[in-house]
């Protein structure tokens, strides 16, 4: 059996237009505002290293029930906080998730692929999609102001980059699973044609695919799921939490995804002559890398 899924979906970060983000040691090629896209290359970077930090302004009170940082070069030492509160000054914040480590634990102990504390090494990242920090807060709460601090004194770029941020609504998905999701590496040759009609491979793409099967879901599990797919679609990014079933990961895995398909729900049966559905739902995913 398989476990459930966290779904960080409803993004207030990005919506330009609620409020203003302001930040600590930008470069100024690289402004804040950029962590309100999903395209690689407009990053933000900031050069104080361990200062640096991010806040965003909502405009108004919103419902946060979670907070995500994507795309960013921390070092398996390096650290990120984030706050929320009524307030610029996060005096009382309403939330404070305190210095945690920007990469959490994902390898047995003793994994090739792993440092001393279980943190994926340079091998092990590549086995995993593009590094994602994520907060699930206990409670939701409703608040204008977050703020992301972000320490990490021996990044080897001498700088630091994020380039995507998240908060807003977060759903746990049931756990009931006949098969645990699936995390699978996908590389994809980029091919170039010129006018004489000769192809070259110019490069590679490389990201992943997720895909997850619930059995025995009530009518509540499976509504959720369209709900969901109405709400971003196919084009909409948001953030999924899972646990792979495969033995080499141990902790769950969390990326920046999209549906590459609407949930596939079939109806299964009423239970005990009860007039309770119950419903099968498989779901695609696919990393968003730009």
């Amino acid at each position: 059996m398989g476990d459930g899924a966290k779904l960080f979906f409803r993004n207030r970060w990005v919506d330009a237009t609620l409020g203003a983000i302001t930040s600590g040691g930008d470069v100024s090629a690289f402004p804040a505002s950029n962590t309100q896209t999903n395209i690689p290359s407009e990053i933000w970077r900031a050069q104080n290293l361990s200062t640096a930090y991010l806040l965003r302004d909502l405009g108004a009170d919103f419902r946060i029930g979670g907070l995500c940082v994507h795309g960013h070069n921390l070092s398996s030492a390096g650290q990120i906080r984030g706050r929320i509160a009524d307030n610029a000054a996060m005096t009382s914040p309403l939330y404070d998730s305190g210095l945690t480590d920007a990469w959490g634990a994902v390898f047995p102990v003793g994994s090739p692929f792993g440092d001393s504390s279980q943190r994926p090494n340079a091998e092990g990242r590549e086995l995993l999609p593009l590094p994602v920090w994520r907060q699930t807060l206990p409670s939701e709460v409703y608040a204008r102001h977050i703020r992301i601090d972000f320490s990490d004194p021996n990044n080897q770029a001498r700088v630091i980059e994020a380039d995507w941020c998240y908060a807003g609504l977060v759903h746990e998905a049931s756990p009931t699973q006949a098969f645990g999701w699936q995390l699978i590496p996908v590389s994809e040759s980029i091919i170039k044609l010129a006018q004489t009609g000769q192809e070259w491979i110019e490069g590679q793409r490389k990201f992943f695919r997720a895909v997850g099967t619930y059995e025995g879901q009530d009518e509540t599990a499976a509504n959720f799921w369209t709900f969901l797919f109405n709400d971003v679609g196919l084009t909409k990014p948001f953030v999924i939490s899972m646990r792979d079933a495969q033995t080499i990961w141990q902790a769950e895995t969390t990326m920046l995804c999209r549906f590459t398909r609407d949930p596939f729900i079939e109806h299964q049966e009423n239970v005990a002559g009860d007039r309770i559905s119950v419903y099968r739902i498989e779901v695609e995913l696919e990393e968003v890398i730009g």
